[in-house]
């Protein structure tokens, strides 16, 4: 009986069938199929979905950036989320929560998420008014320990990197690049609760230069799905790609 090699083997898995797998035959022959389609989101005309566009150097850049923890025990959850500012002039522009003497943000909301798992929550009286620290959601309902953690901090950390975007430290007609989609999917978020930060973010970004970047493509179908019926008929007829073809926005781009 003849022995195999192994290197012969996993040559043969390779070129065989995990390269032919991967192509994709029907992008090269210039063919395409067209999917049902899905719930989208509207886009623009397919003319301006790819275009070439002609770079004009800002005087400045800046970068929004927040973060978040969550502690969870017994009596509830405490989340806390932090924004960080810096440009292409300067490293570090602000902070907030500032500490250890690092430049502060003009910044005086809640950083810190509370949710007890009681009843009556025993919370010291004064944390209730404390510009610091908040027990209620942006549409009015209190946190509680039955949520999610991720969707307290979550929220939390977009209200701190939207009002940042507000900072008088932003000069003037810059360019400003946001970690992440310039508005977030945040689908563990209830609907109210999304539709009051994308709202505010909206009124945010109303005259600023704003650019998201993405980076998790594989996890993401905002692209591949914000093309409407009209459009996407368009969009097929002219590159001969279907967007909904594909799984995810890393294999559309």
């Amino acid at each position: 009986m003849q022995r195999l090699d192994l290197r012969t083997v996993l040559y043969d898995v390779v070129e065989k069938y995990i390269v032919g797998y991967l192509d994709n035959e029907l992008l090269e022959r210039g063919e395409f199929q067209f999917y049902d389609n899905e719930v989208s989101t509207p886009a623009t005309n397919v003319d301006e979905l790819i275009k070439e566009v002609e770079y004009i150097e800002p005087s400045d850049v800046f970068a929004v950036d927040g973060s978040s923890r969550t502690f969870v025990s017994s009596k509830g959850v405490v989340s806390i989320a932090s924004v960080s500012l810096s440009s292409s002039m300067h490293p570090l522009v602000g902070v907030y929560p500032s500490i250890s003497g690092l430049p502060s943000l003009d910044l005086s909301i809640p950083f810190i998420a509370l949710a007890s798992s009681f009843k009556s929550s025993g919370i010291t009286p004064f944390l209730y008014s404390s510009e610091i620290i908040s027990t209620t959601s942006i549409d009015g309902t209190p946190f509680s320990s039955f949520q999610n953690p991720e969707t307290i901090e979550a929220e939390i950390r977009l209200i701190l990197e939207t009002e940042a975007i507000l900072s008088s430290k932003i000069s003037s007609g810059s360019l400003l690049i946001i970690d992440g989609p310039i508005f977030p999917p945040s689908m563990f978020l209830r609907y109210q609760v999304k539709e009051k930060l994308s709202q505010r973010r909206k009124t945010v970004l109303n005259d600023k230069n704003v650019v998201g970047i993405v980076k998790r493509l594989d996890k993401s179908q905002f692209l591949r799905s914000s093309i409407k019926d009209s459009f996407r008929r368009d969009f097929v007829a002219k590159y001969r790609v279907d967007p909904l073809s594909f799984l995810n926005d890393e294999a559309f781009c």
